[in-house]
C-alpha cells in the first residue's frame, strides 16, 4: 500500500467492497465469466434425453397406409389404423468447427472477460485515487482553519490592544472598526472552510457507498517532510501496464476474434447428430429388447446461398467494430502518454513551487513578527495593521 495512513487506508477498504461503481465492475465481471462458458459449450458434443410421444395414421393410398394394411405388428394383429408412437432414448449433436469460428467465438468471449477484469482494476485505481485526493484535501482543510484559528486569536488580541489604545488616546474609532472589519472576514472565511470540509466528507462517504458522516483523518503536520519525488520519466511499461490500455488491447483482439468467426459464415458448416433409445407403439413394449431398440445416425454439411447478403452485413459490422476498436485502443494509448506526461511536468513544478512558497512563508514569518513588535512599540501606524 502506497499510503502509511492507517484511517486513508481503512477508507479504501471500505471503498473497494463498498464502493457502488466496483459493485457493478464486479457484476459485469460475472457476465462476462458466464458469456465465456457459453461461448465454451458448442465446442462440446450435445447430449440430452429425449422422450416423444404420437399419433399417426397414414392414408390408405400411400406406400405406408397400403403396407401396413397387409402388415401384421405382432403375430396374428395387423398395423393399427392409428398407430400409437412412444420413444424413450438419447439425442446427441455437434458442430464441427472446420474453420474455427467456435474457437473464434470463445477467443472473443475470453478477451472480454479480461477486459472487463481490467475495467474493474481501472475502476479500483480511480476509487483509491479520488478517496486519496478527498482525504488530504480534508487534511489540508484542517490545517487552514488551525492556521485561520491562530490567526483570528491573533486578530482578536490585536483588536482588545487597540480597543485599549483607543481608550488611551493613541488610536481612533476608525482603527477599531478596521480591526473588527478583518476579524469578521476571517471567521466568514472559517465559515467557507467549513462547508467545504462538509463537501469533501460526502464525497469520500459517496466512494466508499455510505451515508454521510464523519470521516475519521490523521491531522496533517506542517513540518512534516514531503515524500521524496518520483523519478521522472515514461517508460513503455508504464503504459503497458495502464488497466485502460489493457482493456482496449483485449477488446481490439475480442473484435479480431469476432472479425474471424463472422467471416467462417461464409463457408460451409458441418454437423453430425445421433439417436439412440427404444421405440415401440405400446408403452409395455419399450423394454422388450432388442426388438424395441431404435437408433440414427446422421451427418449433413450446408452451405449458405441465398441468405449471404445477410452474412455480408454481419461481416461487415464485425469488421466496422473491430476499426473502432483500433481507433480506441490508439485513443487509450495516446491517452495514457498525455496524462503521464502531465504528470511527471506537474510534480516537476510542483517541486518548485513547494519551494518559493517555503521561502514565501519564511519571508512572511518574519515580516509578521517584525510588526507585531512595531505595533507593541507604537511605531506602526493603525491604518496598515
Amino acid at each position: 500500500m502506497i499510503f502509511r495512513d492507517p484511517n486513508l487506508q481503512n477508507l479504501i477498504d471500505t471503498a473497494l467492497t463498498g464502493n457502488f461503481d466496483m459493485q457493478i465492475a464486479a457484476r459485469r465481471i460475472q457476465q462476462m465469466q458466464a458469456g465465456v462458458l457459453a461461448a465454451e459449450a458448442p465446442l462440446s458434443p450435445t447430449v440430452e434425453a429425449a422422450g416423444a410421444t404420437s399419433l399417426r395414421r397414414f392414408g390408405l393410398y400411400t406406400m405406408d397406409g397400403a403396407g401396413n394394411a397387409t402388415t401384421d405388428i405382432t403375430p396374428g394383429k395387423l398395423v393399427p389404423e392409428h398407430l400409437p408412437d412412444f420413444f424413450v432414448g438419447l439425442q446427441a449433436g455437434r458442430e464441427i468447427d472446420l474453420w474455427d469460428k467456435l474457437r473464434n467465438l470463445k477467443k472473443s468471449a475470453a478477451a472480454r472477460f479480461l477486459a472487463s477484469v481490467e475495467g474493474k482494476n481501472l475502476m479500483q485505481t480511480q476509487v483509491v485515487a479520488a478517496i486519496a485526493e478527498a482525504y488530504f484535501t480534508l487534511q489540508s482543510l484542517d490545517a487552514q482553519i488551525q492556521i485561520l484559528d491562530e490567526y483570528i486569536a491573533l486578530q482578536q488580541n490585536a483588536l482588545d490592544l487597540v480597543r485599549v489604545q483607543k481608550e488611551a488616546g493613541a488610536a481612533n474609532e476608525l482603527a477599531v472598526k478596521q480591526f473588527e472589519n478583518q476579524l469578521l472576514d476571517l471567521r466568514g472565511i472559517r465559515f467557507d472552510l467549513q462547508q467545504q470540509i462538509i463537501e469533501n466528507e460526502s464525497v469520500v462517504n459517496f466512494l466508499a457507498g455510505r451515508l454521510p458522516q464523519p470521516v475519521v483523518r490523521t491531522p496533517l503536520f506542517l513540518n512534516q517532510n514531503l515524500p521524496p519525488v518520483a523519478q521522472t520519466g515514461i517508460a513503455p511499461a508504464l503504459l503497458e501496464n495502464r488497466p485502460d490500455i489493457r482493456a482496449a488491447a483485449l477488446e481490439l483482439a475480442a473484435s479480431k476474434a469476432d472479425l474471424n468467426a463472422a467471416r467462417a459464415l461464409f463457408y460451409p458448416s458441418l454437423n453430425i447428430g445421433a439417436v439412440a433409445g427404444t421405440q415401440a407403439f405400446r408403452p409395455d413394449f419399450l423394454v422388450t429388447k432388442p426388438a424395441s431398440l431404435a437408433y440414427n445416425l446422421a451427418g449433413g454439411m450446408v452451405a449458405p446461398l441465398v441468405n449471404r447478403r445477410a452474412i455480408r452485413a454481419e461481416f461487415n459490422r464485425a469488421d466496422a467494430y473491430q476499426l473502432e476498436a483500433l481507433a480506441a485502443y490508439h485513443q487509450s494509448i495516446v491517452n495514457g502518454f498525455t496524462e503521464a506526461y502531465n504528470q511527471v511536468a506537474f510534480l516537476k513544478n510542483l517541486e518548485q513551487q513547494f519551494s518559493l512558497k517555503t521561502e514565501q512563508a519564511g519571508i512572511i514569518e518574519r515580516a509578521v513578527g517584525i510588526s507585531g513588535d512595531l505595533f507593541r512599540t507604537g511605531r506602526a501606524n493603525t491604518w496598515t495593521c
